[in-house]
């Protein structure tokens, strides 16, 4: 049995890393009490590597003490100037069980084909949890990299450490510590994947999708085979017949209900999550009521229209959901709109126009989570924002996020979860006014727990992403101009150190990201939309996408690869 609970964890780490299975006893510290307050129960040893390698065991030779050390005299350094494989792990004996989280400080020169902490149960039925290690962006600083979703069963037993392979790239890692979670009494992971409407479209135009290794695959599977957990799908009403003002549209048969339904069924089947997003628009933004519901709005009073669109709303949310229910798929959290931070079903429920327009969106939000709790009680109602951090532009601390929440909270609109958009080209800096700068991870990191602290509730990253090649919708970098290029490797950096962000929020209460667009890729005929001849707009996000232009994966999956959270071991092996 002891053999097969080694082969089973060598198998999940992969990478050719052999994990020996060490012995230790150490320290493990409440996540809210003083680091001199240790349980009896347990800990890690020599987590800062004062005393060498003691209560270590140490696979693959790349491993050695080095300095500078975030504290003490020493560090543990990972990497050789040749080609590597190198794990060194720790078992925790002992432990109360319960949920945990483990963090270390971490340097890197990034580029590594993988170099991550991870905690994992060796027990049947048992888990992996992994987190990549960024690259270091400022000289002499330390990341702080947290491993979350992490179970202690009835065995008391973990195995922690980290694992690199590469060839000349160099790590440190310092100050191991092992900490209960303070509010969790359930399994949860963080959700990490992408939108993935466009894909049928993209398919029935004959992109093909491939992997690393070039072989051709449904672009799902190779998402769900790299670490991507979950998808994004977006809900229109009548795209096919909607035209804009200059006559642009989408063909119709995708983004509507039986479009996002097959969508829906395809990931379920690989066992992918799902956040749905309801946009309540016939196509492409909140700023246009659904042609049939505007129409049956002739002839009424201001208040019988608010009644209307209400209804509409609920009823339209209620049918959807009920053909998902009935299918057995259950989406795990539902967002009523789009960056709705102006309001949905304009000019009716606008949230700068007055008293009655506000109380009007107060009222379709709150007809949206009723509409979810009746049919899936458990699902998670979403606001999602466009916010992109900036109430830290401000001195105040009230941007867009805050503006907004108090007002809904003004109004009673009921939610479970906080959304926002980050993308670091969106958090520009305005030089016309000295109070705004351009935000980095930090400053989400920062807003989320904020916000967290303010609302008391979990944030959803809904939308990120970041170029890897030019042009783009996304011309500049922001914060991160010349210090992650649009390259496949500036991408994946990005990404690897976007995902450490959610993870290191206080208390595990920031739930996930998804990315914006990984799978639009160019493809003739295809882009945001038609023009009214019928030949295709531009992609705007072709070089944001987790594929190439030939439609092979890029680098970025390995950020994702390398970010499990509660990977369950199989029951027999």
């Amino acid at each position: 049995m002891k053999q097969k609970k080694q082969i089973r964890i060598a198998l999940l780490l992969s990478l050719c890393l052999a994990l020996a299975i060490g012995c230790g006893h150490g320290r493990v510290f409440a996540a809210n009490e003083p680091e001199t307050e240790p349980f009896a129960n347990g800990a890690v040893e020599n987590g800062g590597f004062e005393n060498g390698l003691t209560g270590w065991t140490v696979e693959g030779g790349a491993a050695a003490l080095s300095v500078p050390a975030f504290a003490g005299e020493s560090a543990l350094q990972l990497g050789a100037a040749e080609d590597y494989a190198v794990s060194i792990t720790q078992r925790i004996r002992n432990l109360e069980p319960g949920y945990y989280y483990l963090q270390a400080r971490t340097q890197s020169e990034g580029g590594q084909e993988a170099c991550y902490l991870f905690a994992a149960s060796e027990s049947e039925g048992g888990f992996l949890c992994k987190t990549a290690v960024p690259r270091t962006i400022r000289d002499g600083e330390w990341t702080v990299v947290t491993v979350r979703g992490v179970f202690v069963n009835a065995d008391r037993c973990l195995l922690i450490g980290a694992a690199a392979k590469g060839g000349g790239q160099l790590a440190r890692i310092d100050d191991f510590t092992l900490y209960r979670e303070t509010n969790q009494s359930r399994q949860y992971p963080n959700l990490f994947g992408g939108a993935v409407s466009w894909l049928d479209w993209e398919e029935d135009m004959g992109a093909l999708y491939y992997d690393e290794t070039g072989r051709q695959r449904d672009a799902l599977e190779i998402l769900k085979e790299s670490g991507c957990n979950a998808v994004r799908l977006e809900l229109y009403n009548h795209p096919g017949a909607y035209r804009d003002a200059e006559g642009n549209y989408l063909p119709a048969g995708y983004k509507d209900a039986d479009a996002i339904f097959a969508l829906a069924q395809r990931a379920d089947a690989l066992g992918m999550d799902i956040f749905l997003s309801f946009m309540y628009a016939d196509y492409w933004g909140n700023d246009a009521v659904p042609a049939d519901w505007l129409a049956a709005l002739d002839g009424l009073s201001d208040a019988e229209k608010t009644d209307s669109l209400r209804a509409a709303l609920y009823d339209y949310t209620v049918s959807f959901l009920e053909r998902l229910r009935d299918a057995g798929i259950q989406p795990c959290y539902i967002s009523i709109g789009n960056e709705i931070e102006a309001g949905i079903l304009l000019p009716y429920g606008s949230s700068f126009s007055g008293e009655a327009s506000a109380a009007a969106l107060a009222d379709f939000l709150n007809s949206g989570y009723q509409a979810v709790k009746d049919v899936f009680p458990d699902s998670q109602v979403v606001l999602h924002l466009g916010a992109n951090c900036d109430d830290l532009h401000w001195e105040s601390k009230s941007g867009a996020g805050v503006w907004f929440l108090d007002l809904m909270q003004r109004y009673g609109v009921q939610y479970d979860v906080i959304g926002t958009s980050y993308y670091p080209f969106w958090a520009q800096t305005d030089q016309q006014n000295a109070k705004k700068r351009a935000l980095d991870l930090h400053d989400l990191a920062e807003w989320c727990e904020m916000m967290i602290d303010r609302y008391d509730k979990d944030v959803l990253i809904c939308e990120s992403g970041y170029n890897w090649g030019t042009p783009g919708q996304l011309a500049n970098n922001g914060a991160y101009a010349g210090i992650y290029p649009s390259s496949p490797e500036g991408q994946r950096d990005y990404a690897t150190d976007l995902i450490n962000t959610v993870k290191s929020v206080k208390d595990g209460r920031c739930v996930g990201c998804f990315w914006w667009d990984p799978v639009l890729v160019s493809e003739p005929g295809v882009g945001w939309a038609l023009y009214g001849d019928g030949q295709a707009r531009e992609n705007v996000v072709e070089t944001t996408t987790f594929f190439d232009y030939n439609h092979r994966a890029l680098p970025v999956l390995r950020a994702y690869r390398d970010n499990t959270v509660a990977l369950y071991l199989p029951e027999s092996e």
